[in-house]
C-alpha cells in the first residue's frame, strides 16, 4: 500500500498525482462513470 504524507498532497498538483498513478497503476480503475470503468492508461493522453 502506498504511503501518503498529507503535507506533500497539499502542495502537489492534481495533474502531478494523476501522472504518478498512470505510471504506477496503468491497468487500475481511475473512474467509474455510469457503471463503466475507465482505466488510467485509457484516460492518459500523451
Amino acid at each position: 500500500m502506498m504511503q501518503i504524507n498529507n503535507s506533500d498532497l497539499s502542495t502537489e498538483l492534481t495533474y502531478t498525482r494523476f501522472d504518478r498513478m498512470v505510471e504506477k497503476y496503468p491497468r487500475n480503475t481511475a473512474v467509474v462513470y455510469l457503471g463503466e470503468r475507465f482505466f488510467y492508461h485509457r484516460l492518459y493522453v500523451t
